[in-house]
């Protein structure tokens, strides 16, 4: 889930560009959120919502038995938030940065979430199973903190 659309088309363009298996699912609210994060096999959220914060969205999900992989893309810096998003179970949190190279960075994340998924027996990138869905808003394996 991603407040800026612009940001939410970049992300999806790239993704369709170099993961091509992978469908994108954006939503407005957190509410279409919760409704949708069974359906797909990993989130990608900002902390930063205009109707909460991802770590509400995780940890409603968490509550629910909701086990998708989260992953945090996001502009909140403030190492208490991202100790609270990983106490919540997300498994990764990547800083936005105004530079080159942040989503090549989120696409290694996710990819690895998902390979990691894979191996546990769901989709994966480049799997021909069938297609892995990123739900803009979607544990187990130990969380990935990225800061490049």
């Amino acid at each position: 889930m991603e407040p800026d659309p612009e940001s939410t088309e970049v992300f999806a363009t790239f993704l369709e560009r170099f993961e091509p298996e992978v469908t994108v699912r954006s939503v407005g609210r957190i509410s279409e959120a919760r409704q949708k994060i069974g359906a797909v096999d990993c989130v990608v959220t900002e902390q930063r919502l205009p109707d909460g914060s991802g770590i509400d969205l995780l940890e409603s999900a968490r509550k629910r038995g909701i086990r998708t992989p989260f992953l945090f893309h996001t502009t909140c810096h403030e190492p208490v938030v991202e100790a609270r998003a990983f106490e919540s179970g997300a498994a990764a949190y990547v800083r936005k940065r105004s530079e080159r190279g942040q989503y090549e960075r989120l696409i290694g994340v996710l990819r690895e979430r998902l390979e990691t998924i894979g191996s546990e027996g769901a989709a994966s990138i480049g799997s021909s199973k069938s297609a892995p869905t990123v739900s803009e808003a979607g544990v187990g394996t130990p969380p990935l903190r990225s800061e490049e």
